[in-house]
């Protein structure tokens, strides 16, 4: 179903920005909202307490602004939900923007489908993106089928289990009924969110066509501590829902693997053998998936995101905030 006959049997949908001290990027991001070829009921950004303006610039730019106490995204995004008057809610980040027909790709597969509960599509790299952040860009959508986070940008509208909160919508009722997102954790908030509508028997999609650019960390050490957050996160979300994705073993499986090695201290030639097929495995996978010119650089955020994860994970850092 294309975009046209979308148009024609679209639900009303609103679309949720939350919003904290993003001068730089939410006039870009309210105007792709508002510019969209299947136009939004509504564009809400919930101002969460910034210091920096975004809530009137999103305001002079169009969007409806609700101020809310700062206390997290998830938080936001249930402010917005409780303001909005759509059949579906849609959700993206105040630091991305959408293709013009982003809801128009989503409100096809709603219309087509009236039992599906939720959808969501891609992330790309914005046209004005830095080097770093096609970097780290490349590198996400290599290790993407590990966390859902970043996957591929062509294919057929397909079952999922998780869409990112950056590019997801879901039938408004269906969010009261989940009693929105929960508003204690941060990062992953909208992973506990798919996790108890997958559990209630909820279905979601994934449409390659719904695509967002999405700015991310600027840097090295912003990468590392963005990892560190998401590693304690998903502690908290292994202690909610015990360990529901391939990620979750990976704590289980580092410590077993020293153990495992201990034995062949003694014999260096065997430990340093085991951990070079770990170490070639994964540069074999790393090629396959990036490519060989990306490799050096995928090797490097591979380590980095398993240290600083891991470091999360085990010490249950606050990922709040």
């Amino acid at each position: 179903m294309g975009p046209s006959s979308a148009v024609r049997v679209s639900p009303r949908i609103d679309v949720v920005v939350a919003a904290r001290d993003e001068a730089r990027t939410i006039v870009r991001c309210v105007r792709s909202l508002l510019g969209q070829s299947c136009p939004p009921h509504e564009v809400i950004v919930v101002d969460d307490g910034s210091t920096d303006g975004t809530g009137a610039m999103a305001e002079a730019a169009g969007a409806r602004v609700i101020r809310g106490p700062g206390h997290g995204p998830g938080c936001a995004r249930n402010l917005g939900i409780a303001s909005s008057h759509g059949d579906v809610v849609a959700f993206i980040d105040a630091d991305a923007y959408a293709d013009v027909d982003w809801l128009a790709q989503l409100a096809a597969v709603f219309a087509a489908d009236p039992g599906l509960c939720g959808a969501g599509g891609v992330q790309l790299a914005p046209d004005d993106a830095t080097a770093f952040q096609r970097r780290l860009q490349a590198f996400l959508e290599c290790v993407g089928f590990v966390s859902d986070y970043v996957r591929p940008r062509d294919g057929a509208v397909r079952p999922t289990t998780h869409n990112p909160s950056c590019n997801s919508a879901y039938r408004r009722a269906e969010l009261l009924s989940a009693s929105g997102f929960r508003e204690d954790l941060f990062p992953c908030e909208d992973l506990d969110l798919d996790r108890r509508l997958m559990r209630a028997g909820r279905r979601l999609a994934f449409v390659p066509g719904a695509r967002v650019h999405h700015y991310r960390v600027a840097s090295r050490a912003g990468f590392a501590r963005m990892m560190t957050r998401y590693g304690a996160a998903h502690r908290r979300l292994v202690a909610l829902h015990g360990r529901f994705r391939l990620l979750h073993w990976v704590p289980v499986a580092a410590p077993a693997a020293v153990l495992l090695l201990l034995p062949l201290l003694p014999v260096p030639p065997l430990a340093l053998g085991g951990i070079g097929l770990g170490a070639l495995a994964a540069a074999l996978g790393l090629a396959v998936r990036g490519g060989l010119w990306a490799l050096p650089s995928n090797l490097d955020l591979l380590a980095l995101t398993l240290r600083c994860w891991l470091a999360g994970y085990y010490r249950g850092v606050d990922g709040g905030g």
